[in-house]
């Protein structure tokens, strides 16, 4: 599980980012209002670099340790790797959330080397559970799909611990030859 240190913010988010910090918000059932904080930029980089946008936490706030998810991040829209804001929800491990987990593929090698791409329509799809049961990400195997299958939502296999929100029938991806000019 990630950990991340977060401090109490009293300036504005671009003194703290000039400082080397990311400002972020934590918010949610398990504090009585919305707290202005910042997180040690490396610190989070790491998290997001290594469990994605959507990382499940452990926030250590003063001499308090807090489960949470990640709910949303404002970055450049000319460099992502720039980061503004961090939201972070803090919530009991028991309470049932909606978040968005990331899709990744595997075997994109295996396809490419058949003159064949996938065509991304969805990176992520929305799932409702308890947030100690919500999956870090969904890896779909594409090594063995021919030209013209087609990546839907149900494909993604469900169990008893979340249930996804997405249309079944909702396109993930298509895959197809690479047509050269």
């Amino acid at each position: 599980m990630n950990s991340v240190t977060a401090l109490k913010r009293n300036e504005k988010g671009i003194k703290s980012r000039k400082a080397g910090y990311i400002p972020g918000v934590l918010y949610g059932t398990e504090v009585k209002e919305s707290c202005p904080v910042k997180f040690q930029k490396s610190e989070m980089m790491k998290i997001l670099k290594n469990s994605g946008d959507s990382a499940k936490l452990i926030v250590k706030l003063e001499d308090e340790k807090k489960y949470g998810v990640i709910k949303n991040i404002q970055r450049n829209s000319m460099n992502v790797e720039e980061i503004y804001n961090v939201d972070v929800q803090l919530v009991t491990k028991d309470e049932e959330i909606k978040q968005a987990v990331p899709i990744i593929f595997e075997g994109r090698a295996s396809i490419e080397n058949r003159g064949l791409t996938i065509q991304t329509q969805l990176t992520e799809v929305d799932v409702i559970a308890k947030a100690v049961d919500i999956p870090e990400s969904f890896i779909i195997d594409i090594k063995d799909k021919k030209n013209g299958d087609v990546i839907t939502v149900k494909q993604i296999e469900e169990n008893e611990k979340f249930k996804i929100v997405n249309d079944p029938d909702g396109v993930i991806g298509s895959v197809f030859y690479v047509t050269k000019e």
